[in-house]
């Protein structure tokens, strides 16, 4: 009986293993570096940017300026 319990402790079950098959690296968002909230290039990054792009760097120097005049 004991020997059943340490064994099934010790054991490498499916079910307690993950399926590496279903883990995917982590997705980021090549603007910023930051990672992606649900790892996907469709979403935000935890900055808030979306893909692709950074909200918080802007080349007008503030808010309202218009960087073409």
């Amino acid at each position: 009986m004991i020997r059943n319990f340490f064994c099934s402790m010790f054991s490498s079950s499916t079910d307690v293993m993950p399926d590496m098959a279903d883990i995917s690296p982590p997705v980021f968002n090549p603007a910023t570096g930051l990672p992606m909230l649900g790892d996907s290039i469709g979403g935000v990054d935890v900055g808030g940017s979306p893909y692709g792009t950074d909200i918080h760097n802007s080349t007008s120097g503030s808010l309202g300026e218009n960087p073409w005049e």
